[in-house]
């Protein structure tokens, strides 16, 4: 990846530190998470609560394995525009890749 910063030296040196950042800092082991069976309405709930507009969605809560996520937009675009009700409509059903 490369990235180009124009400008003054304070831009370059704030760039040069967010590339040098230990992975650690950057990465959560709390992350919001999801499964297909969710409704819609609490996948929002935890996207407000974690100030974020992407949700993991994973197998079962025990094994934690990814399969997906759900965005703001798959839920503005597939339910709230398509008049479905949020507390009704299940992540599967909103998911933009269909499980």
């Amino acid at each position: 990846m490369r990235i180009s910063i124009r400008g003054n030296q304070k831009r370059r040196e704030f760039a040069k530190e967010q590339i040098h950042e230990p992975s650690q800092r950057l990465m959560s082991a709390n992350f919001p998470y999801c499964t297909p069976e969710h409704n819609v309405q609490q996948v929002a709930e935890m996207m407000s609560k974690h100030d974020c507009g992407e949700v993991a969605v994973v197998d079962t809560e025990e094994n934690l394995k990814p399969i997906g996520v759900i965005t703001d937009r798959d839920i503005v675009w597939r339910v709230v525009a398509a008049g479905k009700s949020p507390g009704q409509t299940s992540v599967r059903d909103a998911m933009s890749s269909r499980l």
